[in-house]
């Protein structure tokens, strides 16, 4: 799961998934949404780095319904629906420095821009946390992901 999303190739990891599903098989895949609080992490970083190179396709495109119909409709007989898994962070504190030292499009994104620009994507992470939040006791926020489950037929 959330794997096959940051194939830099699309459509070629697509003809891969469909190609090792045999006859009778399943493939499931998660990728996040755009919209969820993952995707919207991904934005964040992305509106501080540079536009990625031509052709390159976002990898939150995964977490789109049509374009993995696109992808893999043709070939395989599709189930989708999104669902959300609950983050349950000790505390936003703990969360943004878990993100910050172990999260590898962080730790590329600080390599690239420095401490110094770096830091306003920390500012927005804490931010984007408080939007998400909506409990009233222990931080708890849901990430929205898109269930794919692709079957091909006997």
């Amino acid at each position: 799961t959330f794997g096959v999303m940051f194939a830099p190739r699309q459509k070629v990891a697509a003809a891969e998934v469909a190609r090792v599903c045999r006859p009778g098989g399943s493939v499931v895949l998660a990728n996040w949404t755009a919209d969820g609080f993952i995707g919207r992490l991904f934005g964040i970083i992305q509106r501080h780095l540079p536009p990625p190179a031509a052709g390159a396709s976002s990898p939150l495109a995964w977490g789109d319904e049509r374009h993995v119909r696109t992808l893999l409709g043709g070939q395989l007989l599709l189930a989708q629906e999104r669902r959300a898994v609950t983050l349950r962070p000790p505390s936003r504190d703990l969360m943004v420095a878990a993100y910050e030292n172990a999260f590898g499009p962080f730790l590329l994104a600080r390599k690239a821009l420095g401490d110094e620009a770096f830091a306003p994507i920390l500012e927005e992470l804490g931010a984007l946390i408080a939007e998400f939040d909506d409990s009233d006791g222990p931080l708890a926020f849901p990430a929205e992901y898109l269930l794919t489950i692709a079957h091909r037929p006997q």
